[in-house]
Formats: structure tokens, C-alpha cells, sequence
């Protein structure tokens, strides 16, 4: 049997190969991510990649996602705001808005923890409540005994917020 050039079967790289692509590709996205010049002037591409960083289920770009889960709503310092986010969000819901919850929802556990310290120490109420999200989205036994951790552990100024947003756990 003769195979074409380019045929699956003669092109399928090694598991090693596949993993290396992996890890650069996971590498790429998160740097895309974290370059704070892509956020306005390449929004899309930012979204979509943390939309691949969660279909990958990156462990290891928890940390970038974390640290820009209110984008594109929440800005660093004073970066321009493209004005193509500000059409159409008012009828969509904060996870559909925010391309980072639907990333650390399919990555899972592994992020539980760096998102409950996002979520005691953002001022921000957006990143809150999308960490909210992410938290309340996740099935986990785990999850749930980290979460009600957090709430007994909190200041109590903080420790109010969170029972109105997880109740008594």
C-alpha cells in the first residue's frame, strides 16, 4: 500500500512531539494573554485565546487567566477600552461577556485556589462576581469545603459579602 505525501499515517507526530506542541502552544496563548498592549488593540484575539487555554484545560495558565478574569471590561491602569466592548454586552450575562470564566470553568479544580485569592482580594466588583461565578459553577466537594474555608477565614466585612453570594455553608 502507498500512502501520499502528507498522509495522516506519515505526518502524525510522536506523543513526545504532541506534548511539546502542547506546552509551546499553552506557552504562546498564556503570553498573548498576558501582554496587557494586546487588551485593546487585540482584544479578539485575547479572548480567543483564553477560550483555547480552557479547551485545553491549561493548568498552567490558571494564573494568567486569574490575573485578567475581568477582561475585556476590567482594564490595567489606562489602557484604552476598544470601543468594540461596549456594544452588545447588555444582553449578555457576565460569563458570556467575560472570556476568562469560561476558561477557569473548564480548566476546574486546579484553579479553585488562585481564584478564591482573586476573589478576597480584588476591590473591583466585577472580577468579584466573576470569580463568583467560576466558584459557583464548579461540582467539587473540594471546591465547596475551599470555599466555605475562605468565608470563615475572611474579615468580617468581606465574610458578609460572601454568604450573600455563596450562602451559609
Amino acid at each position: 500500500m502507498t500512502l501520499p505525501v502528507g498522509h495522516a499515517l506519515l505526518s502524525t507526530p510522536s506523543t513526545f512531539q504532541i506534548k511539546s506542541d502542547r506546552k509551546e502552544l499553552i506557552k504562546s496563548l498564556s503570553e498573548l494573554v498576558a501582554d496587557r498592549n494586546n487588551h485593546a488593540a487585540h482584544y479578539l484575539r485575547v479572548e480567543k485565546a483564553m477560550d483555547l487555554l480552557g479547551d485545553l484545560r491549561a493548568a498552567e495558565a490558571a494564573d494568567v487567566l486569574v490575573e485578567n478574569i475581568g477582561f475585556p471590561e476590567v482594564m490595567p491602569g489606562d489602557a484604552p477600552v476598544h470601543l468594540g466592548l461596549l456594544t452588545g454586552f447588555g444582553r449578555m450575562t457576565l460569563r458570556e461577556r467575560l472570556p476568562a470564566i469560561r476558561a477557569l470553568i473548564q480548566i476546574g479544580e486546579p484553579c479553585v485556589d488562585r481564584v478564591i485569592a482573586k476573589m478576597l482580594a480584588t476591590p473591583n466588583v466585577t472580577e468579584y462576581e466573576a470569580c463568583v461565578i467560576v466558584l459557583k459553577s464548579m461540582e467539587a466537594t473540594t471546591t465547596a469545603q475551599k470555599v466555605k474555608r475562605a468565608i470563615e477565614v475572611a474579615p468580617p466585612e468581606l465574610r458578609d459579602r460572601l454568604i450573600r453570594s455563596f450562602g451559609k455553608r
